[in-house]
């Protein structure tokens, strides 16, 4: 036990799984309480996990519509774990530290720069205080932009608690909601694609979360400095090149699809296929039904699902960076460049390394949870894209779903395996690789060169 404790203090990943799985426990036991449900019932342990999970991971999966399921008492809980999951366990529990004048070890230090993506020599304090402040602030503005149209819709005190929870639910990319309706399956914003407030503000919301704290900060905070960073510019053109793609192609295959675009005037139709294009990213929300997509959309929302947002950010997938990385060495080798570059600065073979390796492990990550999927469906008419889509959904932490695995009527194995593909999919592949597998000691050994024909 000893051993295992000092593992975990000396590993700033295993400290932030370990933190994890106690938020997760913690919520669990919350969730399975009768006053948590709305028909006054205790929620089964498998149910409670799951959701806990969900919440925490800011995925959006669910069993049962969030406002029909749970009550005030329950939607608060899985309020507070999306907040602490979106930002991190490890900014709360620093942030107390601060306020209580305590000092961090280097452990620690390691610990919220694995957290919260920052490196080189940054203060603690000012890290925290930086996520923390500007999180809520743009969590803020959000809920009171959307009361002009929640108060009208739903009246003062539901319109402002709709406003905040649904403010706080797409900052942290996690999906959930709960606005009021009278269908026991989930709605989310499918009334709202004739609303020019509401899906642009829930799509500057997700955007703003999916950027990261590093990116923020060197934006708003760093202006001493004449350029930005390359990891800024970097997220930056990614976000915009993919947000300006996906809109463009929601539009192209879904224009004449009469269950989704066909009868909305031309700004209606670019405003939903924009907010399609952000959420797809990695907040699962939807204003159009994921399942009354063609395939062509479905498969351009598996490949936004699996990039996801940026690193140190409330979203999921294998990142911007990961991509951009990844691109890159493929246009320097096809070009015949020996150094692999990018905004006129040279990649490092071990961030060429990770991204592959993040590319690699996610990719087969996802054939592992669509062949738990696709079990789950046996017996049942799915074509194998739905079964992809929900699997990337699953592990990119998104949330969508079209149906093909309905999460609520598996068994509990197979809810469990999903929550763990979520769990592993928010806090990341490498990084649980890493820390668990990863010997301490490299040998330095010069090996002859193998002989191998590639390609």
């Amino acid at each position: 036990m000893s051993q295992i404790i000092k593992s975990v203090h000396t590993s700033p990943i295993k400290a932030i799984v370990v933190g994890f799985f106690f938020v997760i426990a913690v919520g669990s036991l919350l969730l399975s309480l009768p006053s948590a449900s709305k028909n006054g019932l205790a929620t089964g342990f498998v149910n409670s996990i799951f959701m806990a999970t969900s919440a925490t991971c800011v995925s959006g999966i669910v069993i049962a519509d969030t406002f029909a399921k749970w009550s005030m008492f329950g939607q608060i809980v899985i309020l507070f774990l999306i907040q602490i999951g979106g930002l991190g366990l490890v900014t709360f529990v620093v942030l107390f530290g601060v306020h209580a004048n305590k000092k961090f070890s280097v452990e620690n230090i390691k610990i919220v720069k694995e957290a919260t993506g920052f490196g080189g020599v940054v203060d603690v304090s000012t890290i925290i205080k930086l996520i923390v402040g500007v999180s809520l602030s743009i969590e803020l503005c959000g809920a009171c932009l959307l009361l002009i149209r929640f108060i009208p819709d739903f009246g003062v005190g539901m319109g402002i608690y709709t406003a905040v929870f649904s403010a706080i639910s797409a900052f942290c990319n996690a999906g959930f909601d709960v606005l009021p309706h009278s269908s026991e399956s989930p709605v989310s914003l499918l009334g709202y694609n004739s609303d020019p407030l509401v899906l642009p503000i829930f799509s500057l919301l997700i955007i703003l979360g999916g950027l990261g704290f590093v990116v923020w900060s060197d934006v708003f905070f760093n202006r001493k400095q004449r350029t930005w960073m390359v990891h800024t510019k970097v997220v930056l053109f990614t976000s915009v090149f993919l947000l300006v793609c996906g809109t463009i192609a929601i539009l192209a295959f879904e224009w004449n699809n009469e269950k989704t675009l066909k009868g909305l005037p031309f700004f209606y139709k670019l405003n939903a296929a924009f907010f399609q294009a952000a959420t797809l990213r990695s907040a699962g929300f939807f204003s159009l039904n994921p399942a009354d997509f063609s395939k062509s959309t479905k498969l351009i929302a598996i490949c936004l699902m699996f990039i996801g947002g940026a690193p140190g950010s409330t979203s999921g997938g294998i990142k911007v960076t990961t991509l951009a990385v990844l691109w890159r060495t493929v246009a320097c080798f096809v070009c015949g460049q020996q150094e692999i570059t990018i905004s006129n600065r040279r990649i490092p073979k071990q961030l060429v390394y990770r991204a592959i390796s993040t590319f690699v492990t996610t990719f087969l990550l996802i054939i592992t949870a669509a062949t738990v999927a696709y079990s789950a469906t046996r017996g049942k008419t799915t074509n194998s894209v739905d079964i992809i889509f929900e699997s990337v959904a699953t592990v990119c932490t998104v949330g969508l779903s079209v149906g093909a695995c309905e999460i609520a009527y598996v068994g509990p194995i197979i809810k469990l395996l999903f929550g763990l593909f979520m769990f592993i999919g928010r806090i990341g592949t490498v990084p649980l690789m890493l820390a668990f597998f990863r010997k301490k000691t490299e040998k330095r050994v010069v090996l002859p060169d193998a002989q191998l024909i590639v390609g």
